[in-house]
């Protein structure tokens, strides 16, 4: 049944690594904004300059916390892009966040 020779060893996968202050970035991306949106910010460039995780910025956006992003189609890749001026307004909601549940009205 078996020729005896011991299965090969598959090799273990890096694990994704968030952007975050201190972590890996991946590579850049912007060759996917169209002319003119380059001085626009992906959700990736978006992350490094909050700083955040990418999954919080998405989360804020569904719950309509933060400004909604222009959304480009690149194939079926659906690009996030804000504004110069919605990154700073971003900021200024991230950094105005406190640690903790509400007070009870």
């Amino acid at each position: 049944m078996g020729t005896g020779k011991p299965l090969k060893k598959s090799k273990r996968a890096i694990p994704n690594k968030f952007i975050r202050p201190g972590g890996t970035v991946p590579r850049d991306i912007t060759y996917f904004k169209p002319a003119k949106y380059r001085d626009y910010y992906t959700l990736a460039e978006m992350a490094r300059e909050v700083p955040c995780d990418p999954s919080w910025l998405r989360k804020l956006e569904r719950a309509g916390r933060i400004p909604q992003a222009q959304r480009v189609q690149r194939g079926k890749l659906s690009v996030r892009l804000w504004s110069p001026a919605q990154r700073d307004e971003i900021v200024e909601i991230i950094n105005s966040h406190k640690i903790g549940r509400p007070p009870k009205a």
